[in-house]
């Protein structure tokens, strides 16, 4: 699989009673999408950012779950909130969705993420 970013997950752990998200850095296909919707009287205009990342599968450290955060570039450390996260990286997205890929090739087996 071919890559050109590096990117940060952030899973939430639970350390006694409170949630942090600790940093696991990835070599990744990174893309970003972004675009409006309209509606037909172009009245309302929804703004459409995503991006789909793609992570060897053998690189996987620890699960990634929908509700994890994810940022383009590599930032380490752990972090109490996603808005402590957006002080360093402000393109911090939401995982909507976990795709494993495990069929084929060991080259070519990953994951696929979808965020917002």
């Amino acid at each position: 699989m071919f890559t050109n970013a590096k990117c940060t997950v952030f899973v939430k752990e639970r350390k006694g009673r409170e949630d942090i998200y600790k940093s696991y850095i990835y070599n990744c296909h990174f893309e970003e999408n972004r675009g409006f919707n309209l509606t037909a009287s172009a009245r309302a205009i929804d703004e459409v950012n995503n991006v789909k990342i793609f992570i060897n599968l053998k690189d996987i450290i620890k699960d990634i779950s929908k509700g994890d955060f994810i940022c383009k570039g590599e930032i380490n450390g752990n972090f109490a909130s996603l808005e402590a996260i957006k002080k360093l990286q402000p393109k911090t997205y939401i995982i909507t969705s976990v795709d494993t890929f495990d069929y084929g090739s060991k080259h070519l087996q990953h994951i696929k993420i979808g965020a917002k």
